[in-house]
């Protein structure tokens, strides 16, 4: 486990905190600069736990130490956890200990992170709009597969003449039926049912009219092509 630096003190700071303001993160974990992640992660979390479980000391500069430890280990994180601020924080480093930075530290801090936060935002805008573009696209191409709506049935009624049935029109066959009701209803009445001529007529005609308009309308509702 990483030790606190004993030098560590109630009056004074930590000397990974420079009198301009700049953290070494790297002192304050005791690693060198070229160490790996893992290293530097394992460091961290060591500290963290140790500086966690005694933040309470019975000793009064213990706990102060411990508390700057609690509050300076997450700014390692954030700048020696990743590479591309690593980096950027690396050459920081070397311009501030040659005292030939432009920037106080807590500026470089702000603006540095701000321009992590905005490439990141950037990145998940830039995969979200081709998520969208893909799902676009898949639509699309759904759309393309989907096939052709059956045309729909049409209303009209076509009669299909056949070699054994010929074709016969419905505008004819009221009025022959029309016809051959009558008769047979005037023979039926006058000669079989001996009923008075008149009658059988009138009848013959009401029986004729009924077979006729059933077949009109029969007929309004189909068209022949």
């Amino acid at each position: 486990m990483t030790e606190i630096n004993p030098s560590f003190s109630a009056n004074s700071q930590s000397p990974a905190v420079k009198a301009n303001g700049f953290v070494d993160y790297y002192e304050l974990i005791h690693q060198e600069p070229d160490a790996t992640i893992t290293s530097l992660r394992s460091a961290i979390n060591d500290l963290h736990n140790e500086a966690q479980a005694n933040r309470d000391h019975r000793n009064l500069n213990k706990r102060r130490s411990y508390q700057e430890l609690l509050d300076l280990l997450p700014q390692a994180r954030e700048f020696l956890l990743e590479e591309d601020i690593r980096h950027k924080y690396n050459i920081y480093r070397e311009e501030s200990l040659d005292g030939v930075a432009k920037q106080n530290f807590e500026d470089w801090k702000a603006e540095t992170l701000k321009k992590e936060s905005d490439a990141d935002s950037a990145a998940v805008l830039g995969v979200q709009e081709e998520q969208q573009r893909l799902r676009g696209q898949e639509v699309r191409a759904q759309v393309l597969k989907v096939p052709k709506d059956k045309q729909p049935k049409s209303r009209l009624s076509v009669d299909v003449p056949t070699d054994d049935i010929p074709a016969t029109s419905n505008s004819t066959l009221g009025p022959v039926a029309s016809a051959a009701v009558f008769f047979a209803v005037l023979v039926i009445a006058k000669v079989l049912l001996h009923s008075p001529l008149l009658t059988s007529i009138v009848l013959a005609a009401i029986l004729a009219v009924i077979v006729w308009l059933g077949a009109h309308f029969a007929n309004k509702g189909r068209t022949a092509v």
